[in-house]
């Protein structure tokens, strides 16, 4: 993800893994440096933002929806 970079809110219908491989990002309320783990479970939405620019590894079982 580059610097200054935002996804859009996301609808996860099944749920979705967040590994942090480089950099910091903010999901919601949580910020994640380099090693941290988040999960959403089933139906949450989120969005995600990289000040600094990060290298993410999203595992999804489904594709999500963007909602804005």
């Amino acid at each position: 993800m580059k610097r200054e970079h935002r996804i859009q809110i996301t609808f996860i219908p099944r749920g979705e893994e967040i590994y942090v491989l480089e950099g910091e990002v903010r999901s919601g309320k949580d910020e994640l440096k380099q090693g941290d783990y988040l999960y959403m479970p089933p139906g949450s939405t989120h969005s995600v933002y990289s000040k600094t620019g990060c290298v993410l590894l999203f595992i999804v079982p489904e594709e999500v929806v963007i909602l804005k």
